[in-house]
């Protein structure tokens, strides 16, 4: 029996391009390994299953592709190592035929019984010449019974996926939503994920139409369904509409209403109000030409609008976060530059029951400055965060502002080194400090540059206390923060660093922004070195190359085209253990067949790609 098995077929490419070598550069064996034999790679490399609860489980799926030009015969997959009993391959199968540009999609569970890091291997035997093909499988249990729970989770499809928000249900699980991009397609879908209170997915759903259509928050019901809000270019009155949808507690969609007019609305929160109805808050587009206005749209529980206002002056404004006062009115965060004293300012507004302003404030320098979030705080103030240029130590660094009741700053405060740092949400906790979340930007090669989730922690005055970050070697960030009620908190986004392209990372950490007990990893390391498969691959001018090492050496990638001819250098220089990443731009190169190799001390491989334009 064979179960859970997905072929794909990748791109037809012209072999005839293989005949074309020539042996002045390579051997006639290697003109026959490069013509004519299947080419294994997977993908992820390691395969990263995260912290998982002892008794819980996590499902990851492992791609093979065969990018050859002849059949890959499969002879026979196991799991070997020490930690081997704690992976199962849920895919039942002895032997297999993947035929060229196809993709195996294969499933294997972890399942710890105690505490601490798990390492095994997934070995496949076949045909290729590099059999047997071997794959790293990492990951940790985390403590059940401890007084916290905490967890980390890497969930998605074989596309890309990544997670805008995160309420907690009434069965004490979670629900998640976002976006992923359909297999073989350039457009999005609403991607809803229901997960159990360890984090282990229940069921999964995505939503759309012929067009991209994503979600950015979602409200619980007392009845187990729920109201999930998003953008929609498939339905309503304009390019972009606002989109929302009644879920049923399995997932069905019950009912979809979209809002908007003929230019781009977009929702950015959604928050029940304290008379039963909601609020969207987001930016809106009046004409094509000019800036986009703050806006807000409340609703009943049936989706009826009630009401919709928007806001701005000559310029553009946003609202990203919203609360409820007292008086039955609103505040809303975002950005202007309108008014203030940079091209982009903190925007705050207060607003009565019926939308009108009360009263307005901007924050910031002569630069740029965003706001993405607001919280109350226990003295009836409230704390923002957001991301300044104006002031700091780098190009965009962390922004926090204390105001009073009536949003006059109290104090501000920067966080954050030389590079890109935004905070995303903030929360004020227990002790009356502050938790801060967002990305902040990891240089890993010349080329390229990614992020990492960076968590701050202030006392009352925003004095650090400590902070911490969470991430591989490609980009991870945060897109929602909840407080939990043991006094930990559950961060929600995405991450590249463990998946083919981008998977939603859910982390579930202790008041002090760690996961009990696990300790800390300086990452997983390469235990070979190896040259990955180009991608995309065919490309169009740009394509990406990464290679791995599992010690310092020099490195030397180059590139040939077709006939062995040189065509250039991408790096000569010596380079840590770990994975790293290049960009090739082929720039003005003719259509073709490319190799490139890479050189570290005594290790030698070479791999091809097609550039087509």
């Amino acid at each position: 029996m064979i179960r859970s098995i997905k072929l794909i077929e990748v791109c037809i490419i012209c072999a005839g391009f293989c005949l074309l070598l020539s042996p002045t550069a390579y051997t006639q064996s290697e003109m026959l390994s490069s013509s004519a034999s299947p080419q294994i790679l997977f993908s992820p490399k390691p395969l990263y299953f995260g912290n998982i609860p002892e008794g819980s489980s996590a499902i990851r799926q492992l791609l093979i592709y065969n990018l050859g030009t002849a059949d890959a015969n499969i002879s026979n997959l196991s799991i070997q190592g020490e930690h081997a009993d704690f992976f199962t391959l849920k895919t039942e199968i002895n032997s297999y035929t993947l035929k060229p540009l196809e993709i195996l999609v294969l499933e294997i569970e972890f399942h710890p019984t105690y505490k601490g890091g798990r390492n095994a291997e997934f070995v496949m035997e076949s045909n290729a010449p590099s059999s047997p093909d071997r794959v790293t499988l990492a990951a940790a249990g985390t403590e059940a019974d401890a007084s916290t729970l905490t967890f980390e989770r890497i969930i998605g499809t074989r596309e890309m996926d990544g997670g805008s928000a995160i309420k907690q249900t009434i069965d004490g699980g979670f629900i998640i939503v976002g976006s992923t991009l359909l297999p073989n397609e350039d457009y999005s879908d609403v991607y809803v994920v229901k997960t159990d209170g360890n984090g282990k997915v229940e069921w999964t759903n995505s939503y759309g139409g012929e067009d991209s259509d994503n979600a950015r928050d979602v409200q619980c019901l007392d009845d187990g369904s729920f109201l999930v809000v998003g953008m929609t270019d498939s339905y309503g009155a304009g390019r972009q509409d606002i989109y929302l949808m009644k879920l049923n507690a399995s997932g069905e969609k019950q009912w979809e209403k979209t809002y908007g007019g003929t230019f781009d609305d977009r929702p950015a929160c959604f928050k029940k109000t304290t008379d039963g109805n909601y609020i969207i808050a987001g930016a809106t587009k009046n004409t094509d030409n000019e800036g986009r206005n703050a806006y807000l749209l409340k609703i009943d529980a049936a989706g009826n609008e009630k009401w919709s206002k928007d806001y701005g002056g000559a310029g553009g404004e946003t609202a990203k976060d919203i609360l409820e006062t007292d008086d039955g009115g609103f505040l809303v965060i975002g950005s202007t530059t309108s008014t203030g004293a940079g091209e982009f300012d903190v925007y705050l507004f207060k607003t009565d029951a019926s939308g009108n302003v009360q009263w307005e404030k901007t924050y910031g320098g002569t630069n740029w400055e965003e706001g993405n979030s607001i919280q109350p705080t226990s003295d009836g103030g409230y704390i923002i965060a957001g991301f300044t240029v104006s002031q700091g130590a780098g190009a965009r660094d962390f922004y926090l502002i204390k105001t009073d009741a009536t949003g006059n700053m109290q104090w501000e405060k920067t966080y954050g080194e030389k590079h890109n740092d935004s905070a995303s949400e903030v929360l004020q906790t227990d002790d009356g400090g502050y938790l801060l979340a967002g990305s902040t930007t990891n240089i890993i090669t010349e080329d390229e540059s990614y992020t990492d989730i960076f968590i701050v922690k202030t006392n009352s005055n925003g004095d650090v206390e400590w902070t911490t970050t969470y991430g591989g070697e490609k980009s991870e960030g945060v897109a929602d923060m909840l407080p939990m009620d043991d006094g930990g908190f559950i961060l929600v986004g995405s991450s590249g660093s463990y998946s083919k392209d981008s998977d939603i990372y859910l982390i579930r950490m202790s008041a002090a922004g760690r996961l009990i007990a696990v300790e800390k990893s300086e990452g997983i390391l390469p235990q070979e070195f190896y040259l990955y498969q180009n991608y995309p691959n065919p490309f169009n001018n740009h394509t990406c190359i990464q290679f791995s090492l599992s010690k310092r050496a020099h490195v030397s990638i180059e590139i040939y085209n077709m006939f062995g001819q040189y065509v250039c250098t991408l790096i000569d220089q010596e380079k840590p253990a770990g994975s790293h990443l290049l960009r090739w731009d082929a720039g003005e190169m003719a259509s073709g067949l490319y190799f490139y190799q890479l050189e570290a001390g005594e290790f030698n491989q070479k791999r091809r790609m097609i550039l087509l334009k």
